[in-house]
Formats: C-alpha cells, structure tokens, sequence
C-alpha cells in the first residue's frame, strides 16, 4: 500500500458524495483551477504543488485533503519532514 493508492481508494469511496472529485491536481498548472481559487477567496494563496484530493460540495465549496501515509520498520515509524506542524486551519 503507498499515498497514491489510498487517495485513489478515497476517491472511489467519496464519489457519490460531492458533485466532484479531483485527485492528485497539480493546482501550479491548472489556469482554470487557480482562478476558481483567487474568485472564492479573494486573493491567491501559496499553492502546494500538488493536492492529493480536491472535492467540490453540492452546495458549490471547494475542499482539498492532504493525505500523508507513514510506514512502520524496525527502526520505527518513518515520519515525514513536517510531524510536528499540527493540523492546519482553515481558511475562513
């Protein structure tokens, strides 16, 4: 099992709960994309290269999921660079 496959697995699951579903969007190289952002929010916010998942409500609110998978060996876990930030907050 690796992130990829489990965003996929996500998709799959969350498919018939919102009106779409994006995954693995590269938002840097999306023209379309980063208007829809910069008209909701009002401003352009430092983008990720990539948003493992990004929905869109029924009710027309866009959402994005950061999906980090950590593997266990004998050493322990492997944790990526960032343990430790915290959840993120919202944007509104």
């Amino acid at each position: 099992m690796n992130e990829r496959l489990i965003v996929e697995k996500l998709k799959t699951i969350l498919d018939s709960k919102f009106m779409n579903i994006w995954v693995h969007k590269k938002v840097s190289a999306s023209r379309c994309f980063k208007e829809r952002v910069e008209r909701e929010l009002g401003y352009m916010p430092i983008l990720q290269p990539e948003f493992d998942i990004v929905f869109k409500t029924y009710s027309g609110e866009l959402n994005a999921i950061e999906v980090k998978y950590l593997k266990r060996s004998a050493k322990g876990q492997s944790l990526p660079y960032y343990h430790g930030i915290g959840p993120h907050q919202p944007l509104k």
